[in-house]
């Protein structure tokens, strides 16, 4: 009599059920390169209507910007906020980017030309 711990009939009958089952049916397909298809593309589709929120959290862009489904494109929504590359932290602090231009101001340098102007004239 078979006890609730004996688990060797049990293995028995599962392996004799699965020799018969795999003589019954000449070729069993194999579902896993589907199943790895579908869920690589279920991902991927998720990735791409989210926007990408899988991004870097440690880049200024991924707090700031927006990222457009199914385009390689960032929106800034913060012009300002986001330090561009080979920008150094003097233009980063002082310079104010122009929106939907790729012109930038600073106020200080002009306030400080403008003096200087100012004081030649007098002086």
């Amino acid at each position: 009599m078979a006890t609730e711990q004996d688990y060797g009939p049990w293995i028995i009958g599962g392996a004799a059920l699965l020799l018969l089952a795999k003589f019954a049916v000449p070729k069993i397909p194999n579902p896993f390169p589907s199943v790895k298809r579908a869920t690589i593309a279920t991902i991927e589709a998720g990735d791409e209507l989210t926007g990408g929120l899988q991004g870097d959290p440690t880049s200024s862009a991924y707090w700031f910007s927006l990222d457009i489904p199914f385009v390689e494109q960032d929106i800034p929504l913060a012009p300002g906020l986001i330090k561009q590359e080979g920008e150094s932290w003097r233009q980063y602090l002082t310079e104010f980017d122009v929106p939907f231009s790729d012109a930038r101001v600073a106020p200080a340098s002009s306030i400080y030309d403008a003096a200087s102007g100012l004081v030649r004239k007098v002086f």
